[in-house]
Parts: C-alpha cells; structure tokens; sequence
C-alpha cells in the first residue's frame, strides 16, 4: 500500500511535467520515487527477514515448521526489493500515455510470469520452488520494465 501511495502521488506530477516536456524532471521524478520504494522495499524485507522465526513461532511450537518459514521468508522476502519498483514503473508508463507498457508490466508480475512460475517451479524444486516464484516473478518483471524504460527515454 505505501508503493501505491507513492506511485499515486507521484503520477500526477509525472503527468504534468511530461505533458509540459520537462523530460528530464519526469525521469528524475521516476528516479527518486523509484529510490524511495526501494528504500521502503529494503526496510520491509530486513522486518520480514528478522522476524521470520518470531511470526513462525506465533502459529506453530514446531521447530521444523518454523524453520520452514524462517528459509521461506528469507527468499520471499527478496522480493519486496523490486516490487515497488514494478509498480512505480507501471505508475510512470501510466502517467505519460503508454498504456500498452503499463499493462504488461501489472500482467506480468500479477498474472503472466507469475502463472508460468507457479506451475514450473514446484514441480521441480518443491517447497523452495513455490517460495521462488514471487521474486523470480519481480525481477524478470523489473528487467521488462528497464527495457520498456531504456526505449522511452530513448524516443522509440
């Protein structure tokens, strides 16, 4: 909810200074909210990675389930660093009239790669498997949105 709150006080001014040609100050403005929800993203997942064992002990006296959440968490919780940035990016396209960009970046991290990783990745490495798929999900969306990114700063 804060990336969101972010994304939504920034697309307005994204909006305006790209719609007044201020090229620079809109990629400037995508790169400090981008900042700021990494900085959010990197917060949230130093929280989950040091109380992993405590919010597994809230639920279970079992230590093998508590550390089944603990080595979760940990590579869940890797995914928090780049799904802010997902989502400002698809804020930004938004913002500057490329709808196409934006709703392939929200398909792919919603929908797309993360069915495709659903049904891949369990099959073949189990438990770890279903925890991957939501930051293998993030990063391949993150590589998709910098591509989309590199060719709008780029004039295509």
């Amino acid at each position: 909810m804060v990336t969101i709150g972010f994304g939504q006080g920034a697309s307005s001014l994204i909006s305006f200074t790209y719609g007044a040609g201020e090229r620079g100050l809109t990629k400037e403005l995508r790169r400090i909210t981008n900042i700021m929800v990494l900085a959010a993203g990197a917060a949230v997942m130093l929280f989950v990675l040091g109380g992993s064992e405590w919010y597994g002990s809230l639920f279970v006296k079992n230590d093998t389930v508590v550390q089944m959440v603990r080595s979760g968490a940990g590579i869940y919780a890797f995914s928090f660093l780049f799904s802010g940035i997902n989502v400002i990016n698809s804020f930004y396209f938004t913002s500057i009239g490329r709808a196409m960009e934006s709703a392939v970046i929200s398909s792919s991290r919603g929908l797309v790669l993360l069915l495709i990783f659903i049904f891949i990745l369990p099959p073949f490495l189990g438990m770890t498997g279903v925890w991957l798929v939501a930051p293998l999900t993030e990063v391949l969306t993150l590589f998709l949105g910098l591509f989309f990114i590199r060719k709008a700063d780029s004039g295509a």
